[in-house]
């Protein structure tokens, strides 16, 4: 039987400074936990809120494609900054096979 192919995300401040290890290592426990295959880690490193997400928008381009079944994010905040965007990004991972955990 083969493992669940995951992804995390990640969105960290450079103006506060923030490193994405904090978020990183417990979405790497999550999925050794739940025995998934931890197959790529998106990190967007962004400096105010209209900085473009390069790593958000590669993930779910790779969702589109099916390389992946699950995404884990540390916290819904680092994922989307507000909700309709949320909503409307999970629709659309949904509609390719593929599951948000927080």
């Amino acid at each position: 039987m083969s493992q669940i192919r995951a992804v995390a995300y990640a969105r960290v401040s450079t103006l506060l400074k923030q490193e994405p290890e904090h978020q990183l290592v417990p979405i790497r426990a999550v999925a050794s936990n739940r025995e998934f295959l931890l197959v790529e880690e998106y990190v967007d490193r962004i400096s105010g809120s209209a900085d473009r997400r390069k790593s958000l928008d590669q993930l779910v381009k790779d969702a589109r494609m099916g390389k992946f079944k699950v995404v884990i994010i540390y916290a819904l905040d680092r994922l989307a900054r507000d909700t309709r965007f949320l909503l409307n990004l999970i629709h659309e991972l949904d509609s390719y096979g593929v599951t948000l955990i927080s």
